[in-house]
Parts: C-alpha cells; structure tokens; sequence
C-alpha cells in the first residue's frame, strides 16, 4: 500500500538485539532513515507478571536505545505500544 511512498527497513532480531544499547547503536548508527517505527514489544501480560525482568528490558530499555540512538541522529522516533 506504501510502498510507492516510503522504503521501509525491517531490522530483526537476528539482526539487532534492542535490548543492548550497543547493538542498538551499531545497527543504526551507519543505516539511512529519516524515521524509526518502534513496534516491539513483550505483550503476553500474564507472563510479564512473573517474568518482570525481560518484560521491562524489552518494553523500557529497548524504548530507550532506540530512542536515544534515533535523537543522537536527528531522526523522528515512533513508538506503537499495544
């Protein structure tokens, strides 16, 4: 549907680790965008109620790199949380 209008760049997790600030940084920090569209994130809630560490390091951390590495480029940063 967009795809006349925009390029996008899917970047996995086989590809980065958002959880890590440094893969963050290294994924990003040579790859060409003008915004980020941040959709991860943990969404079992009954899970995350006994696994609060990974679901705190996906849903707040990895905001976070993402965030940051995308402001230290200049770039437009959105985040779609469920």
């Amino acid at each position: 549907l967009l795809a006349q209008d925009f390029s996008f760049l899917p970047l996995t997790h086989d590809k980065i680790d958002i959880t890590k600030a440094d893969s963050v940084n290294k994924a990003l920090e040579t790859l060409d965008y003008d915004l980020l569209l941040h959709l991860a994130g943990y969404t079992n809630v009954d899970k995350a109620e006994t696994d609060k560490e990974q679901a705190h390091s996906v849903n707040v951390e990895a905001t976070k790199n993402l965030f940051e590495q995308t402001q230290k480029k200049g770039k437009k940063f959105i985040s779609k949380s469920v």
